[in-house]
């Protein structure tokens, strides 16, 4: 019943802000829900085998598709249907791409050796279009675009986007993957402090 009175309640506070509150709002939402992803990331790259070996396991489908929001407001990273652990023994096929295009790191679709730099910029991209609430690269030559064009500014798509954040994306969508933030446990750090 509290649930009942509360949602109502924080709806009517929030439709009584004007436009630019709503941004800064809506854009501490989609941070807090990033950090979640990329706590939830870190935590799959540190696993370890019973004997206390890493796994190394990589996510490889990082997109909107695959983070669910609880009841609780805590956003979870879902569906590990094609990680991979590195170093497993079992044969992959060459070439063959798993995933979703729009959310692979360049590295991924020019089928060179991907790690948790590919992970990284998978989530890069979900954060991007979560903020500036439009596809990072939509439609034909996508693929070719995620390759070639320089990311862009989220600063255009979003005005109120503290400098952090701005630097945070770009490090995230950078093209070369030693660019790229070390460790999606740094990745939560950084947007904890924003």
């Amino acid at each position: 019943d509290k649930k009942r009175e509360v949602v109502p309640a924080l709806t009517k506070v929030y439709m009584e802000k004007d436009a630019n509150q709503k941004a800064i709002i809506d854009m501490l939402v989609v941070i807090e829900w990033m950090r979640d992803v990329a706590r939830g990331l870190a935590h799959a790259h540190a696993a370890k085998d019973l004997d206390g070996r890493p796994l190394g396991v990589l996510h490889r489908d990082i997109s909107p598709d695959n983070v669910l929001i609880g009841l609780d407001g805590v956003a979870r990273l879902t569906d590990f249907g094609i990680a991979k652990a590195l170093g497993r023994r079992t044969a992959t096929t060459r070439h063959l791409i798993k995933g979703k295009i729009p959310y692979m790191a360049p590295e991924r679709l020019r089928f060179e050796e991907a790690g948790v730099p590919a992970d990284l910029w998978s989530l890069g991209v979900v954060l991007y279009e979560g903020l500036a609430h439009r596809r990072l690269y939509r439609g034909e030559g996508s693929a070719r675009r995620a390759m070639m064009e320089p990311p862009p500014d989220l600063r255009e798509a979003v005005p109120e986007a503290p400098a952090s954040l701005v630097e945070l994306c770009f490090e995230l969508l950078a093209k070369e993957p030693d660019e790229r933030p070390t460790s999606a446990d740094e990745v939560a750090r950084r947007l904890d402090a924003i």
